[in-house]
């Protein structure tokens, strides 16, 4: 079975395992916030929902977005633990609370790049709809400088 992502629910007698069990037979991972899998970039805060999966996508890279500073220590401390909390995500479903996507759309979910860093024998292509929609969106959009700069991301030297 090819791993999920599922989404959460606030309804009553809802359970993640039972669900996940039910959709495919396999467990699942809770990669929501707050948690070690969820995303440190926050929708509204540090950007929109592409943004923010966005910057997701930066620390697999090696790279850290430049945002305020408690992110970023935040962020920094994440990202030498991802490569083994991948592992532990590989061959499971994960959930979250983004509402999947219409078919045919790109899932723009840090949840899905969990799975795709996890389980896809190459990563990047696994990600190549994330990243083809962002051209589309960059494309599409009147970044203004202040936009233009937040979507920066430095090198981080160990």
């Amino acid at each position: 079975m090819k791993p999920v992502r599922l989404r959460l629910s606030r309804a009553r007698g809802f359970n993640l395992q039972e669900h996940s069990r039910a959709t495919n037979g396999l467990e699942a991972v809770n990669v929501s916030r707050p948690g070690p899998h969820g995303n440190p970039f926050i929708v509204g805060k540090h950007g929109n929902r592409s943004t923010c999966v966005r910057f997701f996508v930066c620390l697999f890279d090696g790279l850290l977005p430049i945002l305020d500073r408690e992110t970023m220590a935040a962020s920094r401390a994440l990202m030498p633990k991802m490569r083994q909390m991948a592992r532990e995500i590989a061959g499971k479903n994960v959930g979250c609370w983004c509402a999947l996507p219409a078919p045919g759309e790109p899932d723009m979910c840090h949840g899905f790049v969990w799975l795709a860093v996890a389980n896809a024998p190459n990563p990047v292509l696994a990600l190549r709809p994330l990243t083809d929609a962002w051209a589309l969106i960059d494309e599409r959009a009147d970044l203004t400088p202040r936009v233009r700069q937040s979507l920066t991301c430095e090198e981080v030297k160990p």
